[in-house]
Order: C-alpha cells, then structure tokens, then sequence
C-alpha cells in the first residue's frame, strides 16, 4: 500500500479580540464603522441619548455587522444585528 503524502496543515487563523465600547461589545474591525456611525448619529438629541444609553446600559450588548440585510435586535442574546452599508 502506498503511503499517501499531506502537505502541513497551515496554521490556525486567530481572530482579533473583541473591542468594549461601554456595554457594547464589538468586533475590533468593526470599531471604525461604529465610531463613524455614532458620531454622525450623534449629531440628533434623540440619537445622541439612545447611543448614550445603549453605552451605559448595565445590560452587555453585542453588536455584530452583516450584509445580508438583518437590522435587527436578538432580545434572548441582546445581540443587535447592524447592516453596515446603511447610509448615514
């Protein structure tokens, strides 16, 4: 029987840790989007109170960034889905 030869496995991809931004928890490659977003929603009293809540909130929130067009808020895993290609 021949003996088949595998090539080394390459090594395990590791993802960057994720990023706080007061009660939300975020992927580091998505902090720049979420800043940019923030500060344009900022510029609204109510957007500004919501996005200050959001932060000070007691509840851990996880964000996470899609593109299958999913804006929405997962009350179970307080997981809110956000399509980042929404205009600003």
């Amino acid at each position: 029987m021949n003996a088949v030869s595998l090539p080394p496995r390459a090594p395990a991809r590791t993802a960057a840790k994720p990023v706080r931004m007061g009660s939300l928890t975020l992927a580091a490659s998505a902090r720049k989007n979420v800043e940019t977003a923030f500060g344009y929603l900022r510029a609204d009293d109510v957007e500004r109170g919501l996005i200050d809540r959001l932060l000070a909130s007691s509840v851990q929130r996880r964000l996470v960034i899609n593109h299958h067009n999913d804006d929405s808020y997962d009350p179970n895993t307080h997981t809110i889905h956000w399509i980042r290609t929404a205009r600003c």
